[in-house]
């Protein structure tokens, strides 16, 4: 069974675009570029602005 981690995401221009600053530990944002999504993948993400 996969691992549960909770953090958040906020995208830098343009919501339309898959690039995003993500943030799992407080303060500190790291960035991350959504290359493809797999279909068939069961996970999902949701994403508040």
């Amino acid at each position: 069974m996969a691992a549960k981690y909770i953090g958040k995401a906020k995208f830098l221009n343009d919501p339309n675009i898959a690039n995003l600053k993500v943030s799992f530990f407080g303060p500190f944002y790291a960035g991350y570029n959504v290359i493809a999504i797999d279909p068939d993948l069961p996970i999902r993400f949701g994403l508040r602005q």
